[in-house]
């Protein structure tokens, strides 16, 4: 656990203000962050942490783990290898770390309100952090923190209606949340709590739920996007931005243009685990790319680790809304839950990539989630971590 925070309030308060080419520089504060990455490698080294990721490796997470295999291969083509080893290993060891804390827990009530407070915690941590460099202010642009905010009120509007917790539990952390949703102006995480807290209200955890929750699911986003196009709400859901940025999506467009041009340079396996996106590179017609973010999970991951990657994080994907269906087919507590933090995640990685790219601090959340779906609510005979073959995690 202290090895998690420990990184947090890193990268979330001692945010370093740097060039997009010295992306893999190492400074003292950075160093922080290796020591602890290391240390939270040698803890998997124990036979407790062994245990922990033998079983994440055959549960619905399976994938993923293999995607984290696939990115320590990439250090082979990678042009900075030693940033590629150094981001995978991070990715994996604190994903593998966060299932096992969600585990330790013994219960979903108890799983569930540590995820939510940390999460609380984590975003005024992020809060504190950005406004140490763009200085005190009511509102500010914050992608990082809006997408904490928007999970975490999901999760707690979840929490509140699968009754998993009680309300004097939940009314506090969902203040904070809903005014770091509303003090973040961004555009990304208004639409996707929206999108999220829907999910929840319609869910129902039984085979007709899951399938009126898909059908609401669909009209949200055919009805969100009419109304957005219409331009009838953008001054709330799209605050202090111009007709221009909102088409272009604040100039994420012609970024996108000039990855796709990387992308078909090297379509099959990428440039390597996270350096595709982070490196400035020049291709042959002029155009440069590579920035901190793809600003998009799906791109990330494909200028990363290309084809091959993608398949492998769709199949892992569509592994987890398997998993998630079936726990709510199964009338399992939390599955609504799950489903919608995941939908508010994905959303937010269109614009700002909590998931597909290298750790960040908002990943953790949803690291979090995932463990409490493969510890508690993602049914399975054989690959549940909790179950009977893997009693004792």
């Amino acid at each position: 656990m202290l090895i998690i925070f420990g990184q947090v309030m890193r990268v979330s308060l001692l945010i370093r203000k740097r060039s997009v080419a010295s992306f893999a520089s190492i400074d003292p504060t950075n160093a922080i962050t290796i020591l602890l990455v290391g240390l939270g490698a040698l803890l998997l080294l124990t036979p407790r942490g062994m245990t922990v990721t033998r079983k994440l490796f055959v549960s619905q997470l399976r994938f993923f783990m293999l995607y984290f295999v696939f990115c320590g291969i990439s250090v082979v083509w990678s042009d900075d290898k030693a940033f590629t080893i150094f981001r995978t290993v991070q990715l994996t060891v604190n994903t593998i770390l966060v299932c096992w804390m969600m585990a330790e827990f013994r219960s979903l009530k108890k799983a569930f309100q540590a995820l939510i407070y940390f999460t609380a915690l984590w975003l005024m941590f992020g809060i504190v952090g950005k406004m140490r460099v763009a200085g005190v202010m009511l509102f500010v642009n914050d992608n990082a923190s809006g997408c904490v905010a928007a999970m975490g009120l999901v999760l707690t509007l979840g929490a509140w209606k699968e009754k998993i917790l009680e309300v004097r539990k939940l009314w506090l952390p969902g203040v904070i949340f809903l005014g770091g949703v509303v003090s973040c102006l961004s555009s990304a995480s208004n639409i996707s709590v929206i999108f999220g807290s829907v999910l929840v209200l319609f869910g129902i955890r039984n085979r007709s739920g899951l399938l009126l929750q898909g059908i609401v699911a669909l009209l949200v986003i055919f009805i969100g996007w009419s109304v957005i196009q219409s331009g009838a709400v953008n001054k709330w859901l799209m605050p202090g931005k111009t007709r221009e940025q909102i088409v272009t999506m604040h100039g994420r467009t012609d970024m996108w243009k000039r990855y796709y041009k990387g992308i078909k340079e090297r379509p099959v396996i990428g440039y390597g685990f996270p350096v595709g996106e982070k490196k400035p590179r020049k291709l042959e017609d002029g155009t440069v790319f590579g920035t901190y973010s793809a600003h998009n999970s799906v791109i990330g991951v494909a200028i990363n680790t290309g084809a091959v990657g993608l398949i492998i994080v769709l199949m892992g994907s569509f592994q987890i809304v398997l998993a998630t269906g079936r726990g709510m087919a199964a009338g399992r507590i939390g599955s609504i839950t799950v489903l919608a933090v995941l939908a508010t995640a994905f959303l937010n990685s269109m614009s700002y990539p909590v998931v597909g790219s290298h750790w960040f601090w908002p990943t953790t959340v949803v690291q979090g989630i995932v463990g409490i779906g493969v510890c508690y609510v993602w049914p399975s005979r054989r690959r549940n971590i909790n179950s009977r073959q893997y009693r004792g995690i």
